[in-house]
């Protein structure tokens, strides 16, 4: 009897150790965010972020628009504009990248610009967002 359990304990003992669990699988590294969700996440934070540019005015007509003569005095005031419009004006191309572990790489690219590239890191579980390299500076 003690040699029909001991066999049994024997056997429930290889059994665990060789079992499915015996060694540990990593899940595999597949994106959380679906196509395209990445250039989204960037996109909704350039259209957030705004920047104080200086625009001339001539005081009886409104904005100046430079092929009009200059023989009215301009006044210069701030007005606020946002980021997004930029890449829009310029016609960037956005393109996205899974590089593993949660984190994309998002790119956008002109021809139409000096600053022809800009660049972000776009974190899937905070959803945050580093400027890897930007066309605009304040943006």
């Amino acid at each position: 009897m003690n040699r029909i359990l001991a066999a049994l304990v024997m056997i429930s003992v290889v059994a665990v150790a060789c079992g499915p669990n015996a060694t540990p699988t990593t899940p595999p590294d597949v994106p959380l965010f679906a196509d395209g969700e990445a250039i989204a996440v960037v996109k909704t934070r350039l259209s957030g972020m705004a920047f104080d540019s200086v625009q001339s005015v001539n005081p009886g007509i409104g904005v100046h628009n430079f092929s009009e003569s200059r023989r009215e005095p301009l006044e210069q005031i701030v007005v606020q504009r946002n980021c997004l419009p930029l890449y829009d004006a310029f016609e960037y191309q956005w393109s996205s990248e899974y590089l593993g572990k949660g984190v994309w790489s998002v790119t956008a690219e002109t021809e139409n610009s000096e600053f022809s590239t800009a660049k972000w890191r776009v974190f899937e579980n905070t959803r945050t967002v580093d400027k890897i390299q930007s066309s605009f500076p304040l943006c």
